[in-house]
């Protein structure tokens, strides 16, 4: 269809002389397809596109290599492209642009948590991101390329090392790993010793360089032979790094503090196990932590190796010979407030581990996590299978015992009870005596008691104030009132004597009858 379209300022006025023409005119051709046909990437060498994507960078694209043609191309239709995904993630990382089918980012790529996407892009005739066509359609396939964007740390946060009395140069002390979580940098991490090595005991203070490191293995020799006379131990820092990457990323390093003991055997302690050597080496962090979350102590290994009787014959048993720290504390070694880090006395771990609820439980709790079989101390005649049996005797036997303390104690006082009442029946006071309860201690005095003088006791008086007749004129009769209606007197409750008794026999008692 030809059409010819004319726009006016002023349809009823003619422009003035000099001015523009009020109206313009433009011929539009509009052509009529009948398009069922679809844009497909026929002409494309494959329909699979491999994308690389560095990871924390988000101005990265990537232009198609082919891009999907009409078969009928001299129409010079528009060609739609989508990002096709049942992905929400890659939906949101991703776009394409509509127009070219350029992809480009929208966030920026993690190698660490994902390494690889894959989405389809389509080819559309309009605005609708579909076609029934296969050939609409093609594979993306990005790679995220990792960058270094991360520092190598080691897998401890500390590190210790165990001396003793005889080791020579090149004896391995510590063995060092670290893990850097770019893909780049695996097997390209460097170890070294960084700083200075500070020594703390006696007869190491003038030994120079006392230690080696392989820096690709991150082992740690020892460079000095142990003589019996040295004590205490070394701290110092190691340190690990990675390489830069190609876009100038890095290197990147950490440090790690490690504490070197000079040991005696008073400072170890050995484990035996039914295992072999084999799987006490492979399970011995696992061993050692077991054994920490009992004893709340840092165990470390010192050795690992078959046992052997008094003979030296060697014994189907593996002993860990462990030796055990006092604090969990990474910085101690490096505060001036902080105290020492020192080694537990190996007396003090065995009297633990020898106690049969201890023992058990580190059984248990070895055979849990390390998968090993600890076998009893050798002064301890436990064993796991007889512990529970023992156990319940020993409690029984408890009980019993405390059952018959009790009876005794009762029965004790029972005849406590009656022996003294029976002596205290069998038992006669001396006439007169403080015991008897005649006399009053307080009126003890010679001549207190007025008529304690001869002559003077009103029962033998027979003067006229006496007389029987009178005897009840206590107002003008000199009565002897205070000793006769007071406590005072000397025949107060003198009835009461065992010699006023009908039943009294005088041959029972001679104290009384004197």
């Amino acid at each position: 269809f030809q059409l010819e379209l004319t726009a006016t300022i002023n349809k009823n006025s003619k422009p003035l002389p000099g001015e523009e023409s009020y109206t313009s005119s433009r011929n539009i051709l509009i052509n009529f397809f009948s398009n069922t046909q679809e844009p497909t990437f026929v002409d494309c060498k494959t329909q699979e596109f491999k994308v690389e994507f560095y990871e924390e960078d988000v101005k990265q694209s990537y232009k198609l290599e082919c891009q999907a043609k009409y078969q009928i191309d001299d129409q010079d239709l528009e060609i739609y492209y989508f990002l096709v995904s049942d992905n929400k993630t890659i939906r949101s990382i991703f776009k394409v642009d509509s127009s070219t089918g350029t992809v480009s980012l929208q966030k920026k790529l993690d190698f660490e948590t994902e390494e690889k996407f894959e989405f389809q892009i389509v080819a559309s005739n309009d605005s609708n991101p579909t076609s029934t066509n296969k050939m609409s359609y093609v594979k993306v396939t990005v790679n995220v390329l990792d960058i270094n964007d991360h520092a190598p740390t080691f897998d401890h946060k500390q590190y210790f090392g165990a001396l003793m009395n005889g080791y020579l140069k090149t004896f391995t002390i510590v063995e060092l790993t670290a893990t850097d979580m770019d893909k780049i940098d695996e097997g390209k991490l460097t170890y070294s010793i960084y700083g200075d090595i500070n020594r703390k005991g006696d007869g190491i203070q003038d030994i120079t360089d006392p230690f080696k490191i392989d820096e690709k293995s991150g082992k740690i020799f020892l460079n000095f032979n142990v003589e019996a006379t040295m004590s205490g131990y070394f701290s110092f820092s190691v340190m690990v790094k990675d390489i830069p990457d190609s876009r100038g990323n890095g290197p990147f390093n950490s440090t790690a503090p490690v504490t070197v003991f000079i040991l005696t055997t008073d400072n170890t302690v050995k484990f035996r196990f039914e295992n072999t050597v084999d799987e006490v080496k492979m399970r011995q962090d696992e061993m050692c932590s077991a054994i920490s979350n009992i004893l709340k102590f840092d165990t470390h290994k010192q050795n690992i190796d078959k046992d052997k009787d008094s003979s030296g014959k060697e014994l189907n048993v593996t002993f860990a010979s462990l030796y055990f720290i006092n604090s969990t504390d990474e910085m101690q070694m490096y505060s001036l407030k902080a105290r020492p880090v020192e080694v537990v006395e190996a007396e003090y771990i065995l009297s633990q581990v020898k106690n049969t609820d201890t023992y058990l439980r580190l059984s248990r709790n070895l055979q849990a996590q390390a998968n090993l079989k600890l076998l009893p101390f050798p002064s301890s005649n436990t064993t796991p299978d007889d512990s529970d049996l023992l156990r319940a005797w020993l409690i029984g036997v408890s009980v019993a015992l405390g059952a018959l303390c009790i009876m005794l104690l009762i029965v004790f006082v029972i005849k406590t009870r009656r022996l003294s009442n029976k002596i205290k029946k069998l038992t006669s006071k001396q006439f007169g005596s403080q015991e008897s309860g005649l006399n009053n201690l307080g009126l003890a005095a010679p001549n207190t008691n007025r008529n304690a003088v001869e002559g003077s006791n009103p029962v033998f008086r027979d003067d006229d104030n006496f007389k029987k007749d009178n005897i009840m004129d206590f107002a003008n009769t000199e009565f002897d009132r205070a000793s006769i209606r007071s406590g005072d007197s000397e025949l107060q409750d003198v009835e009461l004597n065992p010699e006023f008794d009908l039943a009294f026999d005088k041959n029972e008692d001679e104290v009384t009858r004197t």
